[in-house]
């Protein structure tokens, strides 16, 4: 974690979205505008700023309902696959013979230009045995979350006063050695 100077982001690739008030003082809410698989773009519900918030604490993360479902169908041309729902009627989950990186990247377009690619490792579940992956997201009728599976490999940071949050793609194993 680092604070003051060295928690801002600089570099290629870098992209920032507003921060913006949300009724819970303790998330960091922006604004999502839209979601692509692939390069086929579905409108979000952005008329209320401040649709989802960024939390590591939540696993997958949570889009609304409306795109969710979309999502389904895009994927399911993009791969050539039927989805399903699992067996507990909460994830979409296609019969992908293991092999998640078939599937398209995801992308959140945030406020701003803010555009965040999802790789599929990001946005897709680890294959079971059987060869079933999942989308890592769920629908929502409230607010939307961006968890911690399409946080994985990105540096975030957060710049409370300037009211930001900026995204970096990264390669998180390369920093390992600085952790021992």
């Amino acid at each position: 974690m680092n604070f003051g100077g060295d928690a801002v982001i600089h570099g290629e690739n870098v992209v920032t979205t507003a921060l913006v008030e949300g009724g819970d003082k303790t998330f960091y809410f922006v604004t999502l505008q839209g979601v692509s698989v692939g390069n086929q773009r579905i409108n979000a519900n952005a008329g209320r700023g401040g649709n989802m918030f960024i939390d590591s604490g939540t696993t997958v993360s949570l889009v609304e309902n409306s795109v969710w479902k979309r999502m389904g169908d895009l994927i399911s041309e993009a791969v050539g696959l039927p989805h399903r729902l699992d067996p507990g009627g909460t994830f979409m989950c296609y019969e992908a013979g293991g092999l998640r990186e078939r599937f398209p990247d995801i992308t959140f377009h945030f406020a701003g230009g803010a555009d965040v690619v999802l790789k599929p490792t990001n946005a897709f579940t680890e294959p079971t045995a059987e060869g079933t992956v999942c989308l890592a997201m769920q629908a929502t009728n409230g607010t939307g979350i961006m968890g911690n599976l399409a946080q994985h490999n990105f540096h975030i940071g957060y710049d409370l006063v300037g009211r930001k949050v900026a995204f970096k793609p990264t390669d998180c194993s390369s920093h390992l050695g600085v952790l021992s």
